[in-house]
């Protein structure tokens, strides 16, 4: 098979491919497009199993850790396929101008491979990061380690973004905290009342971590495939979104468990009530930034809408420890992931 492509790129002349656009391709191996295409696949394995996309349904006990996975899966393959175009084309034609970027074919071969050791460090340690942080830390390494040209706008726009998802989200937890809870549950007295009124909480949680899910399919898929969208044609795409979208769901089926405990029985305790606050905040907040083709953190995002429930409810509710943990990793990952981009840059070029 690499001798029959060898001999196509040798002897024909230039044309479209069935997946990859014969002028970007063309006279490289083919072995390293696949290379490419297995580490944007274990990238998206490893940002499922970083996924906390139904720890609220866990922590209020919806939901057992398994039948949490499951669904988070489903969900997340079907918004991965589905809405998560323009953010990808942002990560792979914004930040690194798209002409400079194909003369480097390794490219997404480092970058995936810093973003997915990162994740793979931090699941295992069952730390929830920012994949925005880690994708844009490691394209921002290699261009600086090759004194490349950066769209330097979309980088601010890039990190505004994912400095106030989380904002954002505290603010709409703690509004939909005065409107939903202060004018109407705290009215209800009785003790059927409050049982039957945390009955319907929970089947409107499961919708909410539902759209949490899509959400989190729709913005983070760029994170993984995204680097790659300037070596294929568009009307390809969807096959990128469709090895992320795979990538994704595997991951949350096989490892999230992990982070699940983290964010769901760790952070806060959790109520259905409090918990469908946490998962249409956090809904809303990533899906507004999806559609404005903005890479945000979904994890970003929950621990937000999380932390600011935890604030309207009563600062004591949240589990600061944990917080500072997440924070701290929070803060680290952008310069590691630079680093580590750096080095194997300059290793392998």
């Amino acid at each position: 098979m690499f001798a029959i492509f060898s001999i196509i790129s040798e002897t024909s002349p230039p044309i479209h491919w069935w997946v990859v656009d014969y002028k970007y391709f063309g006279d490289i191996m083919f072995e390293l497009l696949l290379l490419a295409l297995g580490v944007a696949f274990y990238v998206a394995w490893s940002m499922g199993s970083n996924s906390e996309m139904m720890a609220t349904t866990v922590g209020s006990g919806i939901f057992s850790i398994r039948r949490a996975v499951m669904v988070s899966a489903i969900f997340t393959f079907i918004g991965a396929l589905t809405l998560g175009r323009g953010v990808m084309e942002t990560i792979g034609k914004g930040i690194i101008h798209e002409e400079t970027l194909i003369q480097f074919y390794i490219a997404p071969v480092i970058i995936g491979a810093v973003v997915g050791l990162w994740l793979m460090i931090s699941t295992w340690r069952r730390i929830p990061i920012s994949t925005t942080h880690s994708i844009v830390g490691a394209i921002l390494g290699f261009g600086l380690a090759q004194s490349l040209q950066m769209n330097w706008t979309t980088v601010s726009k890039v990190i505004l973004s994912a400095i106030f998802s989380p904002i954002v989200a505290i603010v709409l937890a703690i509004l939909f905290y005065h409107f939903l809870v202060k004018k109407y549950l705290q009215k209800l007295t009785g003790v059927w009342e409050r049982e039957r009124r945390e009955v319907f909480f929970g089947f409107m949680q499961v919708i909410g971590a539902s759209l949490v899910a899509l959400s989190f399919g729709a913005n983070d898929v760029s994170k993984a495939v995204g680097i790659l969208v300037p070596y294929f044609e568009n009307s390809n795409l969807i096959l990128l979104q469709l090895l992320g979208a795979a990538g994704m769901s595997l991951g949350v089926l096989m490892w999230s468990y992990r982070v699940l405990r983290t964010v769901g029985k760790d952070l806060v305790e959790l109520i259905p009530s409090r918990g469908f606050i946490i998962e249409i905040s956090t809904a809303i907040s990533v899906l507004f930034f999806t559609f404005m083709s903005m890479p945000v953190s979904t994890s970003h995002t929950l621990v937000g809408a999380t932390v600011g429930t935890g604030i309207a409810y009563g600062v004591r509710k949240v589990r600061m420890e944990v917080v500072k943990s997440i924070l701290f990793n929070w803060v680290v990952t952008i310069p590691f992931t630079m680093l580590l981009a750096a080095i194997l840059t300059k290793i392998l070029i």
